[in-house]
């Protein structure tokens, strides 16, 4: 208990020390506040709390402490079995050349009716393809990325998977340039923690 108030004292320091430049800036929010309204005087009862984070890392250590973050999930890139799930999913009520009788008796037509020379494929088929074409190409998406491709296609699940290399050409240009910056930052940090230990050790001696 003790260490844990002796973080909420740490950051109710640092929010003091720069608050002459939040004025400036016009911010209002403070990191003390949202510690605050998490668990202090401000919080609430009876309600669950959802946080995102794309970088979890440069989130200070009092927010992540136990007890105001209870549970934490990781959203990894999406499997090969997740892929063909979505894709059936999302395309579960379009209708192929398998239209029921009953609609073509009544006349029916379909909206998100492709042509019949792409109606040989059924949905899961393409799924399978689709995720298949994905895990060849040894990229990490997400499910968000994939549902965007898919809602850009959402009337046709052949133009889905057609326009599919298009989707691969864009990460695959994006990740490969990301790559040389995530080995530098690796490789200062690397650095910054060497120069650390061997002040440490001088310091100790």
């Amino acid at each position: 208990k003790d260490t844990e108030d002796q973080e909420d004292l740490e950051v109710g320091r640092r929010d003091q020390d720069s608050s002459s430049e939040k004025r400036r800036r016009g911010g209002r929010l403070t990191l003390s506040g949202l510690l605050n309204a998490l668990d202090g005087p401000t919080a609430t009862t009876g309600r669950l709390l959802f946080m995102t984070t794309n970088a979890k890392d440069r989130l200070d250590s009092a927010l992540l402490r136990s007890g105001r973050i209870d549970y934490e999930l990781e959203f990894t890139a999406a499997e090969t079995e997740q892929i063909q799930r979505l894709f059936t999913r999302f395309y579960s009520d379009f209708k192929t050349g398998a239209t029921s009788d009953a609609t073509a008796a009544m006349g029916t037509k379909q909206a998100n009716l492709e042509p019949k020379e792409e109606q040989s494929r059924s949905t899961q088929e393409l799924a399978e393809a689709f995720a298949q074409q994905i895990s060849a190409s040894g990229l990490k998406l997400s499910t968000a990325d994939i549902q965007r491709h898919l809602m850009k296609r959402k009337t046709s699940p052949t133009k889905a998977l057609n326009d599919l290399p298009e989707l691969l050409a864009t990460f695959s240009s994006n990740q490969k340039s990301e790559s040389p910056k995530k080995e530098k930052d690796f490789e200062a940090e690397s650095k910054d923690q060497e120069t650390k230990k061997e002040k440490d050790l001088t310091e100790g001696a």
